[in-house]
C-alpha cells in the first residue's frame, strides 16, 4: 500500500459518517471496476442516457460516450459517478476497457487503499515531469492485464481508474444490474 504525500492527504476531519460514505464509494469501485458486476437499485443511482450521459462524461471523464459505454450517477454516495468505456482492440497491449469512479465523497486514504487492494508486489508511481507535480499515481501491470490510476482533481474530486489491457486473462463483459 502507498500513502499519498502529506500535502495531498485528507484535509477534512474524519468522522464516522464521512468514513462510511467513503467506504461505500470504495465498495462500488471494487464491484464495478474489479469484480465487473454492480448491483444498482434505483435508490442508489441510475444509468444515464443521451445528452445527460454526454454532459457527465465530458465534465468528469474528459470523454464522449461511445456505443457500449455506461455512465452512472449515484444518489448514494452523493456526487459520485462511474464510467465504463469499451474500446476497439488494436493490439495485445491496447487498453480495451476503462472503469473510472470519480467521487467527492471518497477520502484520499480510502482511495489509496482501494488502489492497492489486490496488488501483491510493486509500488504505485507518481506522475512526474521535471519541476512539476501532478497528484496522480499509477500502478501498471500489463503482464497481469491492468493499470490502476489514482488522481486528485483540483476541485477536490478523487478519481480511481482501472484500465484493462486486451491480453487480460479475466476480461469479461461488465454488468450493471438495475
Amino acid at each position: 500500500m502507498f500513502d499519498p504525500p502529506l500535502h495531498v492527504a485528507d484535509k477534512v476531519a474524519r468522522t464516522p459518517q464521512r468514513e462510511a460514505v467513503s467506504a461505500a464509494v470504495v465498495e462500488l469501485f471494487h464491484e464495478a471496476c474489479e469484480k465487473g458486476v454492480l448491483k444498482l437499485p434505483a435508490s442508489k443511482g441510475r444509468v444515464l442516457k443521451g445528452k445527460e450521459a454526454d454532459q457527465i462524461a465530458g465534465r468528469y471523464f474528459w470523454s464522449t460516450v461511445g456505443e457500449g459505454d455506461i455512465v452512472v450517477r449515484f444518489n448514494y454516495p452523493a456526487r459520485t459517478f462511474l464510467l465504463i468505456g469499451n474500446r476497439r482492440r488494436t493490439s495485445s497491449i491496447s487498453i480495451v476497457r476503462s472503469c473510472i469512479v470519480v467521487s467527492y465523497s471518497m477520502t484520499t486514504f480510502d482511495a489509496s487503499r482501494a488502489m492497492t487492494w489486490n496488488i501483491d508486489k510493486g509500488e504505485a508511481k507518481p506522475l512526474w515531469w521535471p519541476d512539476m507535480f501532478f497528484p496522480t499515481w499509477t500502478y501498471d501491470r500489463p503482464d497481469l492485464g491492468f493499470k490502476k490510476i489514482l488522481s486528485l482533481d483540483e476541485d477536490k474530486a478523487v478519481r480511481l481508474s482501472v484500465l484493462t489491457y486486451a491480453n487480460a486473462p479475466h476480461l469479461s463483459e461488465p454488468a450493471i444490474k438495475q
